[in-house]
């Protein structure tokens, strides 16, 4: 049983990544870009698509955010269910999404579709895949889609690089600015109030190295003076 419900209006970026998004994906978007909204739109949309899925947070307290919109999204359909002690949502044909946390065992289901939210902040990120995450979605033929704000250059940052050419993956990068619902000033208020670098990577999700980022260079002239 597959049902056709209208979900949450996504801006033109978003649509960009949901349309043309293969099995497996990597997006790095700035902070307040709207990651967190795709990615659940997503699985409750797999859900009721009569597919299994995964949302992965790398520890329970960020996976609730998702959990969170996915509850609020569900309690507008009426043919969805909440199961709030096992943070999962089902659908009449057999679907369903879980909420996992990346510090949990992940092993032991077959599954059509997951997102990894905030993967940057994933311990072992590569070691969680290649072991737990990718083999689970081999019996179905699952997809994937990681999003995060960039945190350097750790796995993360190795996934999005490979994706550029990798078979059946795609890439996105799209700045904070990018979402027609932040406000520009807010935009230029936090340009002029963070380190270089640091906006650059919260708000451009640029992948840079943040050594030094928060030491300013009349630090260093005092030093010499000592």
């Amino acid at each position: 049983m597959r049902l056709t419900v209208e979900l949450p209006t996504l801006h033109r970026a978003q649509k960009a990544v949901l349309d043309g998004l293969p099995r497996f994906g990597v997006l790095a978007a700035g902070r307040r870009w709207g990651k967190s909204l795709l990615g659940t739109e997503l699985c409750v949309k797999a859900a009721l698509e009569g597919r299994r899925a995964w949302w992965v947070g790398p520890d329970f307290p960020t996976a609730m955010v998702g959990w969170r919109m996915m509850c609020d999204m569900a309690v507008q359909i009426p043919v969805l269910s909440i199961h709030r002690g096992d943070m999962r949502i089902s659908a009449p044909g057999g679907g369903w999404v879980q909420v996992k946390s990346a510090e949990s065992t992940l092993r032991g289901e077959g599954l059509d579709f997951m997102v990894i939210d905030e993967a940057a902040h994933i311990a072992k990120l590569d070691v969680m895949w290649q072991q737990a995450l990718r083999p689970s979605l081999s019996d179905r033929q699952g997809g994937a889609l990681f999003i995060s704000t960039p945190k350097g250059h750790n796995h993360f940052y190795d996934l999005w690089c490979n994706a550029e050419h990798a078979d059946g993956w795609a890439r996105w990068q799209f700045p904070t600015w990018s979402n027609p619902h932040i406000a520009a000033s807010e935009v230029e208020a936090a340009r002029a109030q963070l380190p270089a670098l640091v906006f650059r990577q919260e708000y451009g999700a640029e992948f840079v190295q943040m050594t030094g980022a928060m030491f300013k260079p009349e630090m260093f002239k005092m030093a010499e003076l000592v």
